[in-house]
């Protein structure tokens, strides 16, 4: 969210920065390319919620995918509707929960336990927020239970040694 504001929406309004702006996944995959990132391997059978800004408004859905890639070395499922196309979450903006935005929750859970996932990565809080907060349907249990991570943090827990290199 910061990213786009201090990259679009204030340029956009008239406000100049007089430094630049890099998004997180941008800068990891740099070092990444650079040799100054390595990481552990997550060992868990990923897949990725893709945020509304990131894939949407900002047309980088391939972005979080190669960093995802990258830290679990190639047990990574890709969920049937991705991309530009992916399943929100329900609750863009903060918007309350309803019953239509907990079956899209609920549905979005169900597609990555179909995909062998046990593990939901995203870069996004409103998804991690609400995609936990339908798991804890008394109804569906373990049915829809799944782990789920910001690939920020990921990123963070599961790195072996980084050398920021000029």
């Amino acid at each position: 969210m910061c990213f786009r504001t201090l990259s679009y929406d204030y340029p956009n309004h008239g406000l100049k920065l007089d430094f630049e702006v890099i998004h997180i996944y941008n800068f990891l995959e740099t070092e990444i390319g650079k040799g100054g990132v390595a990481f552990k391997d997550i060992k868990k059978s990923a897949t990725y919620q893709d945020s509304c800004r990131l894939s949407r408004f900002d047309d980088r859905a391939d972005l979080p995918r190669k960093l995802i890639k990258r830290l679990n070395n190639g047990n990574f499922n890709e969920m049937s509707e991705s991309g530009r196309s992916a399943i929100c979450c329900g609750n863009s903006a903060w918007v309350g929960c309803d019953s239509f935005s907990k079956a899209l929750q609920v549905k979005r859970l169900k597609q990555a336990k179909s995909n062998g996932s046990n593990l939901i990565i995203t870069s996004c809080p409103k998804c991690q927020v609400h995609l936990k907060c339908a798991m804890e349907d008394p109804f569906l249990g373990n049915e829809i239970k799944v782990d789920i991570e910001d690939l920020t943090s990921a990123s963070q827990k599961y790195i072996l040694e980084i050398e920021i290199r000029q």
